[in-house]
């Protein structure tokens, strides 16, 4: 193509796009892993007054997310997203294709791109939604007021995962912490189970059964036991995301207990290595803790477990 027809599709290409930009005082993990569970994404998807709820999500190429949006005004949008690229932590791209569904779902069809750049701890994060025709894009936007409800959708988020950062919320748990290990040792107590048997699980609790599938889909499932009476407290979960050494997400659910909490573990190599030997910052959060209450006693029980990680680390050095 000539330069005179690449100007020319460039041009049309914006004439049909709608483009929202924001920046969000919070790391970039944060803000894409919002964008991937629905019970983050039911905290802020949709303009002011919306509540969503999901019946059905399958985040991966060729996924679907079916759910409805709920009004301020009573009326419920029927909606349906069909995710054709997901590239964790910078990209997801996504259609809305809903005109198969007929009448069942809002017959409104574009393709959006949204993108996270991360910088000094903050993220940028740009939605591009490209409809078929520049009629169509400004009929949306007339009509039902497109651009201020993406305004305000990506404001939603923004408040959303910056009170997450600042570990205000009552339902998510973040933990940092700096072990004097290269992250290749910190990243195998997690991930072997013969380490983790030896610093798993807080001092009035320790671990004494496991049995670890690392990889995404693999189950694990666990026993902690009571130093006071013997008690065993099973619990398990699902690998969701398995990036060595850089990341481990999982879902946790005590036995007994209806619903999963998520936690996220990044590692990150830090401090002058040549210096100071290796290091290792570890971030931790567990999101969907029942209440603030919840939230509390597994801190304690965490930052316990974690200092039997530091003198298991320090026995291997």
């Amino acid at each position: 193509m000539n330069k005179m027809g690449s100007k020319m599709a460039a041009t049309d290409l914006d004439a049909r796009s709608m483009i929202i930009t924001r920046v969000i005082d919070a790391p970039r993990a944060l803000v894409f892993e919002a964008w991937t569970d629905p019970r983050h994404l039911a905290e802020w998807w949709g303009p002011d007054g919306f509540t969503t709820t999901t019946h059905s999500f399958d985040m991966r190429k060729g996924g679907v997310w079916r759910f409805t949006m709920h009004g301020p005004d009573g009326r419920d949008y029927e909606n349906r997203i069909t995710f054709d690229e997901i590239v964790r932590p910078e990209r997801i791209s996504y259609r809305h294709d809903g005109a198969e569904d007929s009448d069942a779902v809002e017959d409104v069809q574009f393709h959006t791109v949204v993108t996270f750049e991360e910088g000094q701890g903050r993220t940028r994060v740009t939605l591009r939604a490209v409809f078929a025709t520049a009629e169509m894009r400004d009929r949306v936007m007339r009509e039902v007021g497109a651009e201020e409800g993406g305004h305000q959708t990506v404001g939603r988020l923004a408040a959303y995962v910056e009170k997450q950062a600042r570990g205000e919320d009552a339902h998510t748990l973040i933990i940092t912490r700096v072990f004097d290990a290269p992250r290749e040792l910190v990243w195998r107590m997690w991930t072997e189970q013969e380490h983790a048997l030896k610093w798993a699980g807080p001092r009035d609790h320790p671990l004494v059964k496991s049995d670890h599938d690392v990889r995404p889909g693999g189950k694990w499932r666990s026993c902690l036991q009571s130093v006071a009476d013997g008690r065993d407290l099973w619990q398990g979960g699902t690998y969701r995301e398995v990036i060595a050494p850089e990341r481990l997400v999982f879902t946790m659910k005590w036995d007994g207990e209806d619903d999963d909490m998520l936690i996220t573990v990044d590692f990150e190599e830090v401090g002058d290595f040549a210096d100071e030997g290796a290091k290792t910052r570890m971030s931790f959060r567990q999101d969907f803790l029942p209440s603030a209450a919840s939230r509390d006693g597994h801190a304690g029980g965490w930052a316990s477990t974690f200092d039997r990680l530091a003198e298991h680390l320090a026995a291997q050095r």
